[in-house]
C-alpha cells in the first residue's frame, strides 16, 4: 500500500478536496483517452437535475 510505484496516481483528497480531486481524476481520465469531455458533461447533467 506505501509504495507510489504501484499506482497509476495518488492524490491526496484531503488536502486538495473532494471537487478538486474529482477535477483531477477527470483531466487524468481525458489525458488517457479513458473518457472524453462530452461524457463528463453528460454524467454531470445526470447528477445536477
Amino acid at each position: 500500500w506505501t509504495n507510489p510505484v504501484n499506482y497509476d496516481m495518488t492524490l491526496n483528497s484531503e488536502r486538495v478536496g473532494i471537487e478538486e480531486s474529482v477535477k483531477i481524476i477527470e483531466e487524468y481520465l481525458i489525458i488517457k483517452k479513458l473518457i472524453t469531455p462530452d461524457r463528463i458533461k453528460k454524467e454531470r447533467g445526470k447528477h445536477e437535475a
